[in-house]
């Protein structure tokens, strides 16, 4: 008997997944006004809501394969409309094995959306939540962020809310992927979504008063932010804690705590690695200042 295939099978393991059926995903309660259908994506759930806008789970029938689908609560004025599909547009060029792929954006009922890849696997913030990270996982951790992080700064575009919430954990390919750029802002100064400019917790000092000693807001800020997060991780502690005209005094003026501080168990090595992002303020004004 002949062995010769005209069509090779695919190597053992390595086959193509069945569809998507509508029954591998519960549906749940929609909030009042909440469109049935964005485009051919019909709403299923909410998966996650902010001050802005919400994130629904939905399903694509030409595709057959759930989605994740962004969406502002209300109708947006015409600027903030534009800028809202600006910022889907250029985050669906971003092709990144650590930034979450946007697939389609689209008008329904007055609402912008953007149509975004389904994670399954919840955020990183659950995840650290569950397992606390060990120092090497720590690392692992932030280099992935950083790596998205680099593909967007190479596109003109800060993230300026990272932190935890806001990063994916694909439990499939067991790797973190960016995503929220709700209220990112991009490099030739226009504003996107304006509103909350980050997150208290997160926020580098030029986000508290942009323009003033610290400069305006650029690829630092998200670093900054990811060492926040670096720390964070090492020692299971917030780097700055207390309400928020606290915490704009902390993240602006108090130097930050070395992880070994905290945890008198980790190599010191942490420590440079952990402040090496712009959390020594005095180095960051002076960074900033050669850079003008």
């Amino acid at each position: 008997m002949s062995t010769d295939e005209t069509n090779p099978r695919p190597p053992e393991g390595n086959s193509i997944e069945r569809p998507a059926r509508r029954t591998d995903e519960p549906r749940g309660p929609l909030p009042r006004g909440t469109p049935p259908k964005f485009g051919r994506y019909e709403t299923w759930r909410v998966l996650g809501a902010g001050a802005f806008g919400r994130v629904y789970l939905a399903f694509d029938d030409l595709m057959e394969r759930f989605v994740a689908v962004k969406a502002p609560k209300d109708a947006l004025p015409t600027d903030k409309h534009r800028a809202f599909l600006r910022e889907a547009r250029a985050i669906s060029e971003i092709h990144h094995p650590h930034v979450c792929p946007v697939y389609d954006v689209g008008i329904e009922e007055d609402l912008p959306f953007l149509v975004m890849k389904f994670v399954r696997g919840g955020t990183l913030a659950d995840l650290v939540e569950r397992e606390p990270p060990t120092p090497v996982q720590a690392l692992k951790f932030v280099g992935q962020i950083a790596q998205g992080l680099d593909a967007v700064h190479a596109r003109g575009i800060f993230h300026r809310d990272l932190k935890p919430a806001n990063v994916l954990y694909d439990a499939h390919d067991k790797k973190l992927l960016l995503t929220d750029f709700g209220v990112a802002r991009f490099a030739d100064a226009t504003a996107t979504l304006g509103g909350t400019p980050g997150t208290p917790l997160y926020m580098a000092p030029e986000q508290w008063g942009p323009g003033g000693e610290f400069g305006d807001i650029s690829a630092r800020t998200d670093i900054y932010a990811l060492g926040v997060m670096l720390f964070e991780f090492l020692t299971g502690q917030r780097l700055f804690d207390g309400p928020v005209y606290s915490l704009l005094g902390q993240h602006c003026a108090a130097p930050p705590r070395k992880p070994s501080e905290v945890r008198t168990e980790l190599d010191p090595r942490y420590d440079a690695l952990c402040l090496s992002s712009p959390l020594k303020k005095a180095t960051f004004r002076r960074d900033l200042r050669s850079a003008e």
